[in-house]
């Protein structure tokens, strides 16, 4: 867990740019959100996405906030550090949990860092519970833009989700500075 200095609270205290354009909240009341069960956030970064996720919960959901950079987790536990959240550093593509134990997932602004971004589609659909929800936030950028390759196209994210068995795909925010979509997994 680590000692948690004032200096890396004050670093982290204001909300980045990206998420003063949509706020996390914002974006969070376009979705419903489970009752119960476990939410998965892959990517939690310094926990901005985390913090407004915890707070929508109801006290029988379970949040696990996952990143693959421990000092960026070791940010997030220091100023979230009464938060109820299971802090997990893992790699990406093969994350610890059994198969179908979530209910829903969240990636927000943490799908174009991987260099598999379909792998970890293909993760998140054995983690979600049938009738699992999947919140996919990215960056937008024009569609003839093909100059940056830290982004994904919302058609490209598209059609990787109807590849990798997600249905139900619908937009929650489309402008010129990022997307929000929500998409299922099948129900037995």
């Amino acid at each position: 867990m680590g000692f948690c200095s004032k200096n890396v609270i004050s670093r982290i205290s204001g909300l980045p740019a990206r998420y003063r354009l949509h706020s996390p909240a914002a974006i969070l009341s376009l979705v419903e959100l489970p009752s119960a069960g476990y939410i998965l956030e892959i990517g939690c970064g310094k926990g901005y996405f985390t913090e407004a996720l915890a707070g929508s919960l109801n006290p029988e959901t379970t949040l696990v906030a996952l990143d693959v950079e421990g000092a960026a987790l070791h940010e997030a536990r220091c100023r979230l550090y009464e938060v109820p959240v299971h802090w997990v550093c893992a790699e990406p593509h093969c994350y610890p949990f059994v198969a179908s134990r979530f209910q829903m997932v969240v990636c927000a602004f943490s799908l174009h860092e991987s260099s598999h971004p379909e792998r970890v589609l293909v993760e998140v659909h054995r983690l979600l519970a049938p009738g699992g929800k999947l919140l996919i936030v990215e960056w937008q950028w024009p569609e003839t833009d093909t100059s940056r390759v830290d982004r994904i196209a919302l058609s490209h994210m598209k059609t990787m989700l109807r590849r990798n068995g997600f249905f139900e795909i619908r937009d929650l925010i489309q402008d010129r500075h990022l997307y929000a979509l929500i998409a299922r997994t099948l129900t037995k």
